[in-house]
């Protein structure tokens, strides 16, 4: 059965591909064999669905009304009866000021959600019936609140998913920082140290601001990325990458694009909605741009992981009737930036985490074997 705030999803992107106040877009016919799934005949444009133009949740009206002007992103994911909206870089007036002014800054990520319960149908929406978003607010004033997951989140630095576990939260945070390095094993899940590469912007071990690779001796490049316990810079130190990417092999080497990334994951705090906590960092180049999928259970032939091995495994905390299904790849497809078994846990709250070029390998080389043996957090 689909779920109605998966089709309300559906129906928002195809408002977005709109291309006027009335416009109506016909799909050509695919090239390839029809297939079961549905097939996009039309779209029409209904108007804005947040920001500039797009009509206020009452809560976001009164006893305050909100600063709010626009945003980007939207990753959305259902809890309860509660469509989840996690948004990217938020402004509070046109002349981007960030949201949440009281923090300096420091965040600037909204969130809102949208009530799906009491019979919500998104095929009645209409131009004059887009349901409003009840953005996240902080009380008793008129900032909307900003997510914050236990490290900076100023500009540049996004929500990448949300997913839900029936029971709790979560969130998958991209940070925007390389990690540094003198040796390889300093560089976590299988990435190795160039201590040819320095950077631009701020240090890596700054949470604000961006930091940017590039290589020695280009103008404007710190080339030591790492400073000692006195503040001095750490001679021939680098940054990790992922020797395994597709960018750094011939004809054309691009050699900055394969830095891993730290990703954040974190669970959503159940009483303040907009603050994550057990913040578990993961160090990745192939996939700081994940995706999620909720599933119910992965038994495919018997060996994969799923809600029940959590139980017994994790004790509880990531324990669920759904199942992991980011794995060690088969025959190293994607490099050795995939979590060890030993990470897992660190990764996994419920749902699968892939990347479109995961998504395109069958339903049986998508999944985690089960692991023969008790994992560490």
């Amino acid at each position: 059965m689909r779920n109605r705030a998966t089709d309300l999803l559906i129906l928002i992107l195809l408002a977005a591909c709109g291309g006027g106040e009335s416009s109506t877009a016909t799909a050509e016919a695919a090239d390839s064999p029809a297939t079961t799934g549905p097939t996009v005949e039309s779209s029409t444009y209904l108007g804005p669905f947040a920001g500039e133009g797009a009509a206020l949740h009452p809560d976001n009206v009164k006893p305050q009304l909100i600063a709010f002007y626009g945003t980007d992103l939207g990753f959305t994911y259902q809890h309860g009866e509660q469509l989840q909206i996690l948004f990217g870089d938020s402004w509070a007036t046109e002349r981007y000021a960030p949201i949440e002014a009281s923090t300096g800054s420091r965040f600037d990520d909204g969130f809102g959600t949208i009530d799906v319960r009491n019979g919500f149908d998104p095929a009645t929406i209409t131009t004059t019936s887009i349901p409003p978003i009840r953005l996240g607010q902080n009380p008793g004033t008129t900032e909307m609140s900003a997510i914050d997951p236990g490290h900076a989140m100023d500009l540049g630095k996004t929500p990448m998913a949300g997913f839900s576990n029936g029971t709790r939260e979560f969130g998958v945070f991209n940070i925007g920082k390389p990690q540094g390095c003198t040796k390889d094993a300093e560089c976590s899940n299988g990435l190795t140290c160039d201590t040819t590469l320095g950077y631009f912007g701020s240090r890596y071990s700054q949470q604000e601001n961006g930091t940017i690779g590039c290589r020695d001796g280009a103008p404007g490049c710190t080339s030591d990325t790492m400073l000692d316990a006195a503040d001095k810079p750490v001679p021939s130190s680098g940054l990790c990458i992922d020797p395994t990417s597709v960018l750094r092999a011939g004809p054309v080497s691009n050699l900055l694009s394969a830095i891993g990334i730290r990703v954040l994951i974190g669970a959503r705090d159940k009483a303040t909605p907009k603050r994550y906590g057990d913040i578990h960092e993961w160090l990745t180049n192939k996939f700081v741009n994940v995706t999620t999928r909720t599933v119910e259970r992965f038994d495919a032939a018997g060996d994969l992981w799923t809600g029940e091995d959590l139980d017994k495994q994790l004790g509880g905390f990531f324990a669920s009737r759904y199942c992991v299904a980011m794995r060690a790849s088969p025959a190293g497809a994607y490099g050795s930036s995939m979590p060890s078994e030993a990470k897992m846990p660190m990764l996994v709250a419920a749902t699968p985490m892939i990347t479109s070029a995961q998504a395109r390998q069958s339903s049986t080389t998508a999944l985690s074997p089960r692991p023969s043996r008790p994992i560490q957090c």
